[in-house]
Formats: C-alpha cells, structure tokens, sequence
C-alpha cells in the first residue's frame, strides 16, 4: 500500500499517531494500519483487493534512476525507448502490480506495444503518442521520490500465524546483497523491493495462495558492510476457509534474482491453519561459512513462535526450487539427522564449479515439516572458506554450552563473547531473528575481541523450545562458524523461601561485640531478582543492610546456579547495658520483576536476637584489668567468676563471666534483690536490660535470671 509514497512519507507515517497515518494511507487510497510495518501490504478487505481472482491494482511507479544505474538513457523519445524495451526485460519502472492469484501478470489491452513481458506499469495508459511521453517526463519526477533497492537474494523465509478465524499475519524475513541501490539505505526505512543481478531483475512478489499477488516492501532491521537484512509483513491474508478442501493453501514468493546464477526463486510456504494455526521459523543464519574440501554439519534448527521445536526437514524439489540446482551428493541429510534439524554438507565429492554458483557459494533450499500439510521454505547460502582462512577464523567463547533454561515472565540473560587472532578491531557479534520480544544490549568491540548481551523475557504463550543462532565477524571480514542455542522456556510458580536460618531461631550478640548475622533469602527461579524488607522496627545501633544485584551482577542464563538469592546483613554492638536483651526481628523476602507474570507469594522469616547475660567476649587488646573497668568491677572478682582462667590474660574471642546468675522467687523485687546481695538498684538495671524498666519495688517473674556482681567486701 506504500508503492509511490516518497521516502520522506514513509518515514513521516512511521513517526505518525494512528491518526495521523488514517490520514496518510486515506490519501493514498491504501490500508490504514496503525503501526508502520502493518501498512506495507494492502488489506484483503480492502477495495484495491476486493476481486479474489483478477486484481489490478495501480501505483506510482518506482525509482527510474535505478535503470539510469544500469546504463539506460530515462530520457529517450517515446519510440527509441519502446524499442529498447522489446530487447530486454521491462524496467520495474515500466510495470504495474496487474497480476492474477497465482502471481501471473495479466495483460493490459491499451498497451499497444513496447515491454516483452506481460503488461506493463505505466498507469496503463498507452492510447497515444503525446500522452505517453508526457508520462515519461512525469514518471522520472514521481520515481525520483520513490525508495527502490535492486539487489541478490542471500536469504528468505517465510512464516505466518493465524490472528482471528482464517485471517493470517505472513512474515517475509529477507536479506539481500548490499550493492549501489542500497548504499543510502538505513536501519528503520522502508523500501521497494526489485531484485537484479547480471542482466536479469525484476520485482518481488508474494501471493498468500488465495486474493491477488502484492509488491514486496521490506522494512529493514540491520545493515552490515555486505548486506541489508529486513522483513515483510503482509497482516490480513484471508482465506475462505481453515485449507483449501483438505489440502494447504499454497504461498509464495518469487522473484529475481539468485546470487551467481541469476535465476528466479520460487518459494513455497503451505498453510493449513485446522492442522498448524502457526508455521515454523528457521533460526540459521543467512550465510553458513563451512570449511572447503571436508564434510561439514550444518543446524537448521527452527521451532514455532509457541515453542514447538521442529526438527524435521527435507531439501527443496520440483516447483520448489526453480531453476536452483542442488546437488544431493554434496548437501543431504545423513541417516537420522534430520530429526535433530542436521544437513550434510560434503564438499569433498563434488566439483563446486559443476554447482552453477560463484564456486565457493552455494544457494540451498530447505523446507521445515512438523504437522501434515505445514510446510515453510528456507533459502539460504553456504559459503566454503579455504583452510588458510579456516584456521584464522574469529572464535566464539561463550555460551559454553549449547541449552538454557528461561523462565515465563523473567528475564533470560546471557552473554555471547568472540575472539580473533586477526589484527584490528572486530566488526560485531550478530545474533540472528531473536524471540519475539529479545533484544540485545551492550555491543562491545574491541582489538580481537566483541560481545554483546542477550536479554529475552518470555511470555506465556512461549513456553517450549526456542533457537538461538548467532556468529562473529573479525576485522578482516572473517567470519566464525554458526553456533545455536536451544532456550527451554517453562511456566513455573517460583517459591521463595531463607536458606540459612529457621522460624524462631536465636542469634546471639555479645556485649561489646560487634557481629554481622546474614539473612539469605532465595527463589526456585534463579533468574528472580529479590527484596528483603524488615518488618517493624529495631533497637538504636541495629543495622540492616540488604545487597540488592544490580543488572549487571544479576544471574545469567549461563551460570551454574540453580536458585536465585539475596542476602540482607544485620548488624549490632550491644553496649554494656544489653545483657538480657531477648526481642524478635522479622524479615519479609519478595520478587520483584515483570507485571505479567503471576504474583509470587512473598514468605517472613522471624528470628531472636538475644544479648547473653553477665557474658562477655573478650575483644582484642582485652585484660581482666580492663574488663574490670568496663563494668566497674573489681578484676579479681571477675577472675574468681572464670575458673579457666590462669592469669589475667584472655585471648581475642574468649567468652568472660562478668557476675553470678540469680534465679527469682515468688515476691522478689529489684530492691529486695540489691539488699540481699549489697549491691545497688541501678547495678542491677545496668546488667539486666530486660527487667531495666521495672520499679524497684515490683514483683519480678519467678525464674527470671538476674545478673549481678555481688559485693564481696565486708
């Protein structure tokens, strides 16, 4: 629906409001999606659409200095120009989308004479002399506005999955040569497609298997020194019914032009949406460099956007190859391989000249199978590297290991890192058609190294499997081998729970001492990012300090963790005046993270934190001389308080008697207490923290243990 929008409009109905584009694609007579790839194919319910069979749809034609490029004069009086066109294949400037259900282009009957191919583009009207070279002048002005991009296709597939009833979303990924015509070409726009090598070019084109045959625009996602790389999307295939009378609706996309043998391509995608509502989708990357002369392995892994992994797979025949030529003694599957998605790649049987490719490029199709009647198409190419260059290849140094575990709902985070030995800086780590909703973050390259971070989070209709494939360039332009990764995404409940300490447990502080106690708590997720909160409050001088992960100590997918923690330290210097301090400190752990998971249930732990009575421990530089001080107590008491002791010297972390215990009985008071014993009211506050508060005179709790230091003067 984009075909004539001046790159400008493009980019103008990208930045739009949904409003905004209604206004934009109303104007152009064309569909009215409400974000930007939507809109690069008209609706089916559409009027430019509405004929099942025989559609013709008229648009601006495309950018006629592109034939400039190709050393053809745009300026030639009408007569020399038709000539010119009965010798060679049409411009795409000179044809129109008039084309039937099967792709076919159909005839114009006011076209009175020039293009050897069936009809023609522009706007159809050929009724005379004047008017068409008017036209001519015309079309140069409205093609110059009009982003078209000539090239070889390297890579294609195709995926769909069904939205509401027989409605179907196609997803086209695509990656082309990056010639001339893609020179200017940025990440984020949005282009015509016409693909061109040698002397053969023409338009791209995709028919879903039932409505009239569309256009191709791809909006593109990356851009790399020899390839531009994109999708398109085609929202609102509709079909009359789930298959077509048992059998699957057959899609396809075809056009020009294959690398080195500049053939056609014609690929098949089958739909049958009562048996597979979704297709697979490839994960390999669009070119696989395998060493030459050997035989190589080659994974083509590809599961469905549910997780649905499926492995099984055969190389492309008949209709579904064109005029490829794939030879099966160089690439077939070897035994049961193609179960685990293997394809053989031998290069040491075969004469890569009798290939009909550049000799050390090969153009292969594969199709994925997983249910009767599914089927997707892969084009891709396979690259032989000398063993020179083999051997100096850039290495991948992690993952390690080749599945991970993900998790609904939290976040999958790992880390691919690359080597070189090449001198120079490394041109990137490219991770290929990520999950919906991955994305890297933190590309780092550097003198013979580069990596990049992964972060996915999966939602709930993604459990199963999904594939992971990605590879490094050097600086030299050396590319390592393809490696995947299988991420096994499950839905399960995380429960947290403290690994280090029990309901109720007592932890002790001595008077004096300064002591750190940790309180770990964890979740059976080990990729949950966690809080420890206290509940409550704590005694002055008590700290809690929680060491909350930031995003870069978080755990990674590739971390030999099952669980996922977070430790809180508490921590206290009792003074002199705390002996008998008996209280509870509780602690609530919770997760943190995404909204749309389920909630986890958040767990307390509470412990006592006890203050032993008349104990100390002895603290560095200690003597009973100052001890004695401390509590202002007679040294030689205390002594005669430690029988273990021989002299007055204690060690660092000796535990010290500093009085004698009494147990309370029935009636005793704090006064009652201090005159039995000669000591003072305040003697016994001081070292009895839980009965501090109480007056003199009070009845204490029979067995209370009090501590004092009795006067044994006479």
């Amino acid at each position: 629906a984009m075909a004539g929008w001046s790159r400008r409009e493009v980019r103008h109905a990208a930045a739009a409001g949904p409003g905004e584009r209604h206004m934009l694609s109303d104007s152009l007579h064309s569909s009215t999606s409400s974000s930007p790839p939507l809109m690069l194919f008209p609706s089916q319910g559409s009027a430019a659409s509405a004929a099942p069979h025989h559609h013709q749809r008229i648009s601006a034609p495309e950018d006629c200095g592109m034939s400039e490029r190709r050393g053809l004069a745009m300026h030639q009086e009408g007569t020399v120009r038709e000539n010119s066109r009965t010798n060679r294949n049409c411009d795409p400037c000179d044809r129109y989308d008039t084309m039937d259900y099967m792709g076919n282009p159909l005839a114009d009957s006011s076209d009175q004479g020039g293009c050897n191919v069936t009809g023609t583009r522009c706007l159809g009207l050929r009724t005379n002399r004047p008017s068409y070279l008017l036209l001519t002048h015309m079309f140069i002005l409205i093609c110059a506005f009009t982003s078209v991009t000539a090239s070889e296709l390297q890579y294609a597939t195709i995926r769909y999955s069904q939205e509401m009833g027989n409605v179907v979303k196609f997803v086209i990924p695509m990656q082309w040569r990056r010639t001339v015509e893609f020179t200017t070409i940025q990440k984020g726009e949005v282009v015509d497609v016409v693909g061109t090598a040698g002397v053969g070019s023409g338009p791209v084109v995709f028919n879903p298997g039932y409505g009239p045959t569309h256009r191709i625009q791809m909006f593109v996602l990356d851009v790399g020194m020899d390839y531009v790389f994109g999708e398109a999307y085609f929202t609102l295939a509709s079909y009359p019914s789930l298959n077509n009378n048992g059998a699957p609706w057959v899609a396809t996309l075809q056009g020009c032009c294959l690398p080195c043998s500049y053939s056609h391509f014609n690929l098949t995608a089958n739909v049958d949406l009562l048996n597979a509502p979704s297709s697979s989708a490839f994960k390999s990357l669009p070119t696989v460099y395998v060493q030459g002369g050997v035989t190589s392995i080659i994974n083509l892994p590809a599961n469905t956007p549910g997780g649905v992994n499926s492995p099984f797979w055969r190389l492309g025949q008949g209709l579904e190859v064109s005029q490829l030529f794939i030879d099966r003694n160089v690439f077939f599957f070897d035994g049961p391989d193609y179960l685990q998605g293997r394809l053989t790649a031998n290069f040491s049987v075969s004469n890569p000249a009798l290939q009909g490719s550049c000799q050390d490029s090969f153009s292969v199709i594969a199709q994925t199978l997983s249910v009767p009647g599914f089927m997707v198409p892969l084009l891709f190419i396979v690259k032989t590297v000398p063993q020179a260059d083999w051997i100096k290849r850039p290495t991948i140094l992690s993952p390690t290991v080749s599945s991970l575990n993900g998790y609904v709902g939290y976040d999958v985070f790992f880390t691919i890192s690359a080597t070189s030995s090449n001198p120079g800086i490394m041109q990137q780590v490219r991770v290929f058609q990520l999950p919906e909703g991955g994305q890297t973050l933190n590309s780092r390259t550097a003198v013979q190294s580069a990596s990049v971070d992964v972060h996915w989070m999966p939602s709930e209709k993604q459990t199963g499997i999904h594939w992971i494939c990605y590879e490094a360039v050097d600086g030299l332009g050396l590319h390592s081998e393809q490696k995947c990764i299988s991420v096994v995404v499950v839905q399960q409940q995380a429960v947290l729970s403290f690994a280090n300490l029990i309901a109720n447990q007592s932890v002790s502080f001595y008077m004096r001492e300064h002591k750190t106690v940790s309180i770990i708590g964890q979740s059976s997720i080990p990729y949950d990012l966690l809080d420890i909160a206290v509940e409550g409050t704590i005694e002055y001088g008590q700290v809690v300090t929680v060491n909350t992960p930031s995003v870069q100590t978080k755990v990674k997918a590739t971390d030999n963790v099952n669980v996922a923690q977070l430790t809180a330290d508490l921590s206290w210097r009792p003074d002199i005046n705390m002996g008998g301090y008996n209280k509870t400190i509780c602690f609530r752990l919770s997760a943190r993270g995404d909204l749309s998971r389920p909630a986890v249930p958040s767990v307390s732990l509470c412990i006592r934190v006890v203050v032993p009575k008349c104990k100390y421990m002895a603290q560095s530089g200690d003597t009973l001389q100052k001890i004695g001080q401390i509590f202002n107590a007679d040294w030689l008491t205390i002594w005669g308080l430690n029988a273990q002791l021989d002299n007055s010297t204690v060690s660092v972390g000796q535990e010290v008697n500093i009085g004698r215990s009494y147990k309370v009985v029935l009636g005793d008071t704090l006064l009652s207490i201090a005159n039995l014993f000669s000591v003072t009211v305040a003697s016994l506050r001081q070292l009895n923290f839980d009965v501090s508060q109480a007056k003199s005179a009070y009845t204490l709790e029979p067995d209370t243990l009090i501590c004092l230091f009795p006067n044994t003067c006479p």
